[in-house]
């Protein structure tokens, strides 16, 4: 029986994900080169080279071009991607400010996204209050990235232990569906 090539991707990703965080980063790599199936679509390490770049348009138009993401979930990216680059506006002084403003009624307000979120931004070009100084720009940037991967769909990750979830989880059904077990009520995938 052959795997839909979908599955079999997704396959690919889960094994792959789980031989990187194991540690065996060259059988990850040759797993990927092999199948012709990488960990990451592109749009992922395009999303990340904007990000990284403070390309806040180029992120924008990523966001817009991903396919299976809701509405909502395109607005709550795009928002995290405006609210990004406002912050950083906001630690630049005085010119950050007024082209802040401009990012928040022409990027952030149109989203439709919690009033008390546009509130809050609005009160932060009074008070400078998670203004982002120019010395953790990286650092933070890196917290928007991973903050905008949970927002995106499933496809465009591979949660960190999937595997190691997905062979827990059989475990446990196949376990619990056996007249034959009786172990204790806390088991673990690889306790077997």
């Amino acid at each position: 029986m052959e795997l839909p090539s979908s599955i079999l991707q997704e396959l690919v990703r889960v094994i792959a994900q789980s031989l990187y965080s194991l540690g065996y980063r060259k059988a990850a790599a040759a797993l990927e080169g092999e199948s012709g199936v990488s960990l990451y679509p592109p749009e992922h390490d395009r999303l990340l080279l904007d990000v990284m770049s403070g390309r806040w348009d180029s992120c924008a138009v990523t966001i817009d071009s991903l396919a299976g993401i809701s509405e909502r979930n395109r607005a709550v990216a795009e928002f995290l991607v405006w609210r990004g680059h406002f912050l950083e506006l906001l630690g630049t002084g005085d010119d950050g400010v007024r082209l802040a403003t401009e990012v928040l009624w022409r990027r952030i307000a149109p989203l439709g996204i919690n009033r008390k979120c546009v509130h809050w931004l609005a009160h932060a070009m009074v008070s400078c209050e998670g203004a982002v100084a120019p010395e953790v720009l990286a650092e933070w940037r890196i917290g928007l990235f991973l903050d905008l991967v949970e927002a995106l769909p499933p496809w465009f990750r591979v949660p960190s232990r999937r595997l190691e979830h997905l062979v827990e989880t059989a475990v446990i059904q196949q376990v619990a569906s056996c007249i034959y077990h009786n172990l204790p009520d806390e088991l673990h995938g690889y306790d077997l």
